[in-house]
């Protein structure tokens, strides 16, 4: 029998098992920033999870409102919404164009972007409702989701811009700038102009005189 009772275990912070359930994901803002989006906040004041005589660190971050979640889920469908429109048009020009390079290079671009839009058009809505029902892990789950899909249409917005060219897509159209010079045949080669013949102005030698 030792000093707890028999039966009884040392109270611990948490146990390992406790712990498994908990998932820590990290979701790439704006900017760059890192922040953590948790589990149930009643957990953000764990410092860390023992089991026997390991010991393992709980990183404690700021977590956004369910306001501030809210907002940047609105903020990452209209930039969504804003690139569906940039790679659609670019690929619409580039089959006018009839540039089959680029268009086999935004064609899966434009797709995956489709189906990024589609899952933000359930995602958005399921985080609302969580929000407005008060679950917490929900809530969670959803904005977590969200900011992957974020990640990743930013990823085919760079993709898609690396096709056209650095920039092109955040100006909103594709412009091309060509210089025709004056004679040259656009449809029918028959009617290329001719080309004059170069005069050469004759220059007569120096003269010599006699030894």
């Amino acid at each position: 029998m030792n000093g707890w009772g028999v039966g009884a275990q040392p109270t611990v912070v948490r146990t390992l098992e406790a712990n498994l359930g908990r998932v820590l994901f990290f979701v790439v803002l704006s900017g760059g920033a890192l922040v953590a989006a948790e589990g149930p906040r009643e957990d953000a004041d764990v410092g860390s999870a023992r089991s026997g005589t390991a010991e393992i660190p709980i990183q404690s971050e700021a977590v956004l409102s369910a306001a501030e979640q809210l907002a940047e889920a609105d903020r990452i469908h209209g930039e969504t919404r804003d690139t569906v429109t940039a790679v659609r048009g670019a690929l619409a020009r580039a089959r006018k164009d009839a540039d089959a390079v680029l268009v086999v290079c935004l064609e899966d671009k434009a797709t995956l972007a489709d189906g990024y839009l589609r899952t933000l058009d359930v995602r958005v809505p399921a985080l609302r409702a969580a929000s407005d029902a008060g679950n917490a892990l929900a809530r969670e789950h959803e904005f977590t989701v969200i900011g992957v899909v974020g990640v990743k249409v930013r990823v085919v917005r760079r993709d898609a811009e690396a096709c056209v060219g650095e920039g092109l897509l955040a100006a909103g159209a594709l412009k091309v700038a060509t210089f025709v010079a004056p004679g040259t045949p656009l449809d029918d080669a028959s009617t290329a102009q001719a080309i004059p013949d170069l005069q050469i102005p004759f220059v007569p030698p120096p003269a010599t005189g006699a030894m």
